[in-house]
């Protein structure tokens, strides 16, 4: 009996623990600095001022993922097939725990140099945007708030189905964060 009491109380403990990690809506993102292809500290909140943008898109990837270079591929696809004059994301590529000559060799060799790309030799934002597994993408509002994060099979589900490009395209238009229930 106490064997089956402590098995459901564990259960409980962590699903409660995975339940908070994936409660991220609307919950202003850890700020960052990450060094940019051009070896430049970047920080997030000098992402955000410089966009134009109403989404910034973070997409987490590896050089030898060829989930993540499709991923990427398609986000790129995605911003240019929008005719508006200012795109509705900004493409934001983090390397995530690979060598910083990997990483800007495989932007010369994929025509990525119009992107920005951060490298995170050591996974440092692994953590801070809990990410399990690649690719993965968080995408931030003109804020800085979390309003949508994906990863892994459940990403290039979405990719598939064609519905990640109508999530972006959604949130550009109604950000959830901006009702009352999502307001911070």
């Amino acid at each position: 009996m106490k064997i089956c009491f402590l098995t459901i109380f564990l259960l409980l403990k962590s699903f409660s623990i995975w339940a908070k990690s994936n409660d991220h809506r609307c919950k202003k993102a850890h700020t960052f600095a990450l060094r940019n292809q051009v070896g430049e500290l970047v920080s997030l909140e000098q992402l955000i001022s410089s966009s134009k943008s109403k989404l910034i898109v973070l997409s987490f990837f590896q050089t030898t993922c060829p989930p993540c270079i499709e991923e990427i591929k398609y986000l790129q696809n995605l911003r240019k097939t929008k005719s508006l004059e200012t795109p509705l994301f900004d493409l934001i590529l983090v390397d995530s725990k690979e060598d910083r000559s990997v990483t800007f060799d495989f932007i010369k060799n994929n025509n990525l140099e119009k992107e920005i790309v951060l490298n995170d030799p050591y996974g440092k934002l692994d953590g801070l945007f809990n990410v399990r597994l690649i690719p993965k993408i968080v995408v931030l509002d003109r804020l800085g708030r979390i309003i949508e994060s994906k990863e892994g099979k459940e990403l290039s589900e979405l990719r598939e189905a064609n519905k990640l490009s109508q999530l972006i395209n959604t949130f550009g238009l109604s950000n959830p964060c901006n009702t009352k229930e999502g307001k911070n």
